[in-house]
């Protein structure tokens, strides 16, 4: 089980000697250095070490996230700082459990939120669009079996409305809005997109068009009554790692939300095409018997089939464009992964 960090009440106390050393013991040394990051949203991300006696060393990274000039903060309507409060309520200890969460210290203002973790350079998954070893893929999706069947229609998250909603998950990365974006981001992630989504456009037959640009609420309506669980929503490689013991950590909660469990299962698919040890049939039939085992019995078919078909739409609307991005740019295997993903979605449309 992860240890619960220690909440102060300010970001700053987080590169603070003094406070520092309450917690990790006496240092002669400190150095405090920034990370040049690949991510879009604008969190600023440092490495602190921490020289003890003896020639040891702790090594920690800190996150800082300005929810007032944070991309994503702005999008989902994040005014809270989703992603240190998830580690601050107790209907959520299980979480602890499940996966090893390597927070230390957390930092909480009106509009700043600082994540002070474990350094997991060692074990994160490596970038390059490799394939997973099997065994690691394997991992991932028990896991997220695991914490989807712990939270399977728990009361327990009714209490928090700050968790995403499934509405939110066709938004977040969806056409709307983003076709007409002029925003104080335009010139960064939000421009890209849209453009992504114009090429999108071109791409899709009319019907499947005219689907896409359908309020949230009209595209969720059909799976409002889905079993509902604790979803992380961002379940791309790069927010895995391993400890050295074999744990598996899960990085980065800021979209966590109530959904039904296939969200996670849809944007894996999405996000990680590349690097899948198997095909996506293999992936989803795989999560599928994982979450069987977790809950304790088996799930209707008709059920499963709506899940899978909510989990596939939530993953299309979430990251389509950059598949028409790749389409358009010449990918190697892109049209192979847009006809997957728009088959999919033909069948989807049909059942309307």
């Amino acid at each position: 089980m992860s240890k619960r960090p220690h909440h102060i009440q300010s970001v700053e106390l987080l590169k603070d000697a003094k406070e520092l050393q309450s917690q990790f013991g006496p240092f002669s040394d400190l150095t405090i250095d920034p990370i040049e990051t690949d991510g879009f949203s604008g969190a600023e991300f440092s490495r602190i070490q921490l020289l003890h006696s003896g020639g040891r060393e702790t090594s920690l990274i800190l996150k800082e996230v300005n929810l007032n000039e944070d991309w994503f903060s702005f999008r989902t309507g994040d005014t809270l700082g989703r992603e240190a409060a998830i580690l601050n309520v107790p209907e959520l200890e299980s979480v602890f459990e499940i996966f090893f969460l390597p927070y230390h210290m957390i930092g909480v203002t009106p509009s700043k939120i600082g994540l002070l973790m474990e350094d997991l350079s060692g074990g994160l998954f490596p970038s390059e669009r490799i394939e997973l070893d099997q065994r690691d893929q394997d991992l991932m999706l028990d896991k997220l079996a695991e914490l989807h069947a712990g939270y399977w229609e728990s009361p327990a998250l009714e209490s928090l409305p700050w968790l995403h909603q499934m509405e939110d998950f066709i938004y977040i990365m969806g056409p709307l809005d983003h076709l007409n974006y002029t925003g104080i981001w335009a010139e960064s992630l939000p421009q890209m997109v849209k453009e992504s989504w114009e090429m999108a456009m071109e791409l899709l037959p009319d019907h499947l068009q005219e689907l896409f640009l359908l309020p949230a609420g009209e595209i969720t309506r059909p799976w409002k009554d889905l079993p509902r669980t604790l979803v992380h929503g961002d379940t791309k490689i790069a927010n895995f790692a391993k400890e050295r013991d074999g744990r598996l950590c899960l990085l980065d909660w800021a979209f966590a939300g109530h959904a039904p469990c296939t969200v996670d299962i849809g944007w894996f698919l999405a996000v990680n095409a590349s690097r899948l040890a198997d095909s996506k049939e293999t992936v989803l039939l795989k999560y599928r018997s994982m979450l069987e085992t977790h809950l304790g019995y088996s799930l209707d078919e008709e059920l499963w089939q709506q899940l899978e078909q909510a989990g596939i739409v939530s993953g299309a609307f979430m990251l389509l464009w950059s598949k028409a991005r790749g389409v358009k740019g010449g990918r190697a295997g892109a049209n192979k992964e847009w006809e997957w993903w728009i088959n999919r979605l033909e069948s989807w449309a049909s059942n309307r």
